[in-house]
């Protein structure tokens, strides 16, 4: 109904919100799983006093009680580990969107950039940098060949 009264809430307060939800919903079941950790502690003395007293009849219905208080400890920890692995589903979601933001703004800037760069002369100025670097290349094998050369002419006149 939120959005009748122009308040929209965006993608990120929404799981924000959910996560609030999801670890409030944690919490509860935590407390709930703790009572019954407890409730099973006292069944199981109940069940010791009663064996010793020779109430048998008791001590197995208490015993079947103990199994199904068991059973509800386990479907907690299941829940608990249901809720957890949703909530991370939604930070997960989270990220992605906020990757999918940056990745939009970095392809602006790079259309930008394209747009500026004249590619044109770019590749002539690379190509000028290549001939130069090769003839500076020729230059300096030349200037390290003519030394050797004459030393060589000077090992055949001795």
């Amino acid at each position: 109904m939120d959005f009748l009264f122009g308040a929209r809430k965006t993608p990120a307060e929404r799981i924000k919100e959910y996560n609030r939800q999801i670890k409030r919903s944690v919490r509860e079941l935590e407390r709930e799983r703790m009572g019954l950790e407890r409730q099973e502690k006292k069944l199981m003395s109940d069940i010791k006093k009663a064996a010793k007293d020779g109430q048998i009849d008791s001590a197995k219905i208490m015993a079947k009680d103990l199994v199904r208080t068991r059973g509800y400890i386990k479907k907690m920890y299941k829940m608990k580990s249901h809720m957890e692995a949703v909530s991370l589903r939604l930070q997960t979601m989270q990220s992605s969107a906020q990757m999918a933001q940056c990745m939009k703004g970095v392809t602006k800037v790079m259309g930008r950039m394209n747009k500026k760069m004249n590619l044109p002369q770019i590749s002539k100025i690379m190509q000028e940098f290549e001939k130069q670097n090769e003839m500076m290349g020729a230059a300096a094998m030349t200037c390290t060949m003519q030394p050797l050369e004459g030393q060589s002419m000077r090992d055949t006149h001795k």
